[in-house]
């Protein structure tokens, strides 16, 4: 599965910081209303705003944009420590931050996403992607390994953050 025809990909930039942040407060409103936690439930919207800044500085943070409207965000890393510390691996690829937009559920962008970031990682000679996903979400646990990922443990970040990891062989 590809991207959409009307989807375009390309590196976040500064600019965006807005259209990224709107992506954040419906994830947290559509988790929270799911009775689901997520990592930056904890955080003020300083520390958020903060994270996103630090992100967009410094991580490969790639947005989907419709007719000029960002519908989606995805995080590229090289490595993952925090959630990975046992298990490092350079011939993996890691994807974090997944984020859809609003009204824009259900037609498979998040799992054309997730494939191109498959295809990222392949083009570069990686072997694997990994991500991690809340222990606590079962829909969103489900929906990794529909898509051909398999659970690779739990691990648990210093705050308690539990988490299930999941890779799959590219």
């Amino acid at each position: 599965m590809s991207l959409p025809p009307s989807t375009t990909a390309r590196r976040a930039t500064p600019a965006d910081e807005d259209a990224l942040w709107a992506l954040q407060v419906h994830r947290e409103d559509y988790l929270r209303a799911k009775g689901m936690p997520s990592l930056a439930s904890g955080m003020s919207e300083a520390q958020q705003r903060g994270f996103l800044r630090e992100h967009l500085a410094h991580s490969e943070v790639w947005a989907f944009v419709e007719a000029g409207r960002v519908v989606g965000q995805a995080r590229l890393h090289p490595d993952d420590t925090a959630f990975w510390p046992d298990r490092p691996e350079p011939r993996a690829g890691y994807v974090h931050g997944l984020q859809i937009a609003e009204g824009c559920h259900g037609r498979g962008l998040g799992l054309a996403i997730l494939h191109w970031a498959e295809e990222q990682w392949r083009g570069r000679g990686k072997a694997c992607l990994r991500l991690d996903c809340s222990a606590n979400n079962p829909r969103l646990l489900a929906y990794y390994r529909e898509a051909g990922y398999q659970a690779a443990g739990n691990v648990t970040l210093a705050h308690g953050w539990g988490s299930v990891r999941f890779e799959k062989p590219l």
